[in-house]
């Protein structure tokens, strides 16, 4: 049976487009110290309360925004489901 254009795209495509998104990735992608220090906090800290404590833990070039940390929290709630 053969797909038309209205089909649902399969997981290998799915998993090309991620793959190929144009663009960096960000801080937290990219820093696995930075991304465990935040998923540590998740559960009991609001995201401005996470920023606070990036900036006293980490010098300035490793910090990220309230919204940097909400765009990738995002991103992690999507790529679950």
């Amino acid at each position: 049976m053969t797909q038309n254009a209205s089909s649902t795209p399969d997981e290998a495509l799915l998993q090309h487009v991620a793959a190929h998104r144009p663009g960096r990735p960000g801080k937290i992608a990219l820093d696995p110290e930075l991304r465990a220090f935040i998923e540590a906090r998740l559960s009991h800290m609001t995201f401005a309360e996470i920023e606070v404590a990036v900036a006293a833990h980490f010098p300035p070039d490793r910090r990220t925004s309230l919204s940097a940390i909400h765009r990738w929290w995002q991103r992690m709630q999507r790529d679950k489901t």
